[in-house]
């Protein structure tokens, strides 16, 4: 299972990083870095990969590191996924959808305590959908970013960044 976890996250870097050789859309900026605060809170890197021909739907590929917290855990998250923006104005709906590698640090730990021998980290990692959905402020020429919304893992999210 561990060898499956890693490359399945090897796979959506591999192909995070062929986004890299698209054109830039002259309406978009190329990259924004944005941290955002929920239950999870994370630190987030998107590159833009390509718009419908009807300009409706601007699409960039996230990579975002993190904690996370829940009722009964909480540790480490990575998510990577697509985020597809509504419109070419500065007020955008934004839809992402992905996936989230969560490893539960405090259940390791509490793991470790109670065991007599280590349980292996990979017993901690789960891999989970990542969906939001909310709304965006982002200018087409780049600069600050605002977006707020719901989702998972986040649940109630804000966040702020740029464009650039």
């Amino acid at each position: 299972m561990q060898t499956f976890k890693f490359n399945l996250i090897l796979i959506f870097i591999t192909i995070s990083q062929l986004s890299f050789a698209q054109e830039n859309s002259p309406n978009f900026k190329k990259n924004t870095i944005y941290a955002t605060l929920g239950l999870a809170a994370n630190v987030s890197y998107e590159r833009w990969v390509g718009e419908t021909k009807n300009e409706k739907f601007t699409f960039y590929w996230r990579n975002g590191l993190g904690i996370w917290s829940g009722w009964a855990g909480g540790g480490a998250q990575f998510v990577t996924s697509i985020t597809a923006l509504t419109g070419q104005k500065n007020s955008h709906l934004e839809f992402n959808g992905g996936l989230t590698l969560l490893y539960d640090k405090q259940s390791y730990d509490i793991g470790v305590s109670n065991a007599n021998s280590k349980p292996p980290r990979s017993d901690y990692l789960q891999i989970l959908p990542a969906i939001t959905i909310g709304y965006r402020y982002q200018k087409p020429s780049g600069g600050f970013l605002f977006r707020a919304g719901i989702g998972f893992p986040e649940i109630i999210y804000l966040g702020f960044g740029s464009s650039f």
